[in-house]
């Protein structure tokens, strides 16, 4: 995950790596580069007419599914190179705390700035056994519902990579069922949309497409289904955007639900399996990509509106500044709380031989 000194391995989805020496794909970090400042522009002022303008809906609304898939594909890896092979396996403490941790670190870390922040800027308001209620949710900030998403993951996976392992591509069927239902279920009135988006089922389709690819990387891929799929998605997304006739079968985040995903699914099965090159840059940005996530809610949250907009003018200057800010911060963020998770891990796994020793 890291480039220089400090040698610390993510296994997260917007830092989606497994560590020890397992082979690096660099060319996913850089993917993941491109799509976390996907995310801080997503995030920024656009106007609905904006968005549909510069087709957001095909290449930045993408950002999150992107990152989904390459997880899916990294945890595959990292789950065939340690030989899990069974359920009982994957819930074992000692694989699952620490990909916990992984997330559970960096949070804490961030949100713990966040309530100081609250502290200092609304006093009168500040309630703090409120704001660790909340943290359940993820916290306030853009985004915000990603934190819970992920650690439901760690818990589900095993799960999907059962299935997949288990029956391949119809195993990949099985679980694109599973989302529909899950989708299906939002239609109902008892169904809040508050629920919807802290779940982690509605991701659980491209989840399961990193894991078979990774299963079957060198297989050719199933052109057939490839092809339907890049089209189907298609034609969803511009009936959201520019049909007459909408095809709203699923009510929300109906621009990244099942439906719209099917159009990148093609589109990332490709480039896992073709994809090559280096960018330092891009490669720092995506191995950093969940502390730039992190930061990237506190910046637009506390600091964005207060402070930076005062001194940065022009609609494309102040996104570039959101860029820049967010990516340089988030970065620093990375190589501090880094050392420190891979170490706290490290005294967990020693403690754990010790006792079993």
């Amino acid at each position: 995950m890291m480039g220089g000194s400090v040698n610390c391995k993510k296994n997260i989805t917007f830092n989606a790596t497994e560590g020890n020496k397992m082979k690096r794909n660099s060319f996913l970090d850089i993917i993941k580069g491109i799509c976390i400042m996907f995310v801080i522009t997503t995030h920024y002022t656009w106007t609905k007419t904006q968005r549909e303008d510069m087709l957001f809906y095909f290449w930045i609304g993408m950002a999150v599914p992107i990152f989904m898939i390459i997880t899916g594909y990294v945890y595959t890896k990292s789950y065939r190179k340690n030989e899990i092979t069974g359920l009982a396996q994957a819930y074992y403490p000692g694989n699952l705390v620490p990909r916990l941790l992984r997330f559970a670190v960096p949070f804490v870390m961030a949100y713990a700035v966040e309530i100081l922040l609250k502290y200092i800027y609304e006093p009168k308001k500040f309630d703090f056994w409120r704001m660790v209620a909340r943290a359940y949710k993820g916290g306030p900030g853009y985004g915000s519902y990603y934190i819970p998403v992920m650690f439901q993951f760690v818990f589900v996976f095993p799960l999907i990579y059962w299935i997949v392992k288990k029956k391949g591509f119809v195993g990949l069927l099985i679980c694109g069922g599973v989302n529909v239902v899950y989708e299906l279920m939002s239609n109902f009135e008892w169904f809040e949309k508050s629920t919807y988006r802290l779940l982690v089922f509605r991701f659980i389709l491209v989840i399961a497409y990193g894991c078979y690819v990774a299963f079957y990387e060198e297989a050719k891929m199933k052109i057939g289904w490839a092809i339907a799929s890049f089209i189907l998605g298609v034609a969803y997304l511009c009936s959201l955007m520019y049909g007459e006739y909408k095809i709203e079968i699923f009510p929300y985040w109906k621009h990244v639900n099942m439906l719209a995903c099917l159009y990148i699914i093609p589109i990332m099965g490709i480039l896992i399996r073709k994809g090559r090159g280096r960018f330092f840059v891009l490669e720092i940005l995506g191995k950093a990509s969940f502390n730039i996530f992190l930061f990237q809610k506190i910046y637009y949250h506390s600091f964005a509106k207060r402070y930076v907009y005062h001194y940065v003018d022009g609609f494309y200057q102040r996104l570039a500044a959101n860029i820049i800010l967010c990516c340089i911060v988030g970065v620093i963020f990375y190589y501090i709380e880094c050392p420190i998770t891979t170490k706290l891990i490290r005294m967990i796994r020693r403690k754990k031989e010790k006792q079993t020793a």
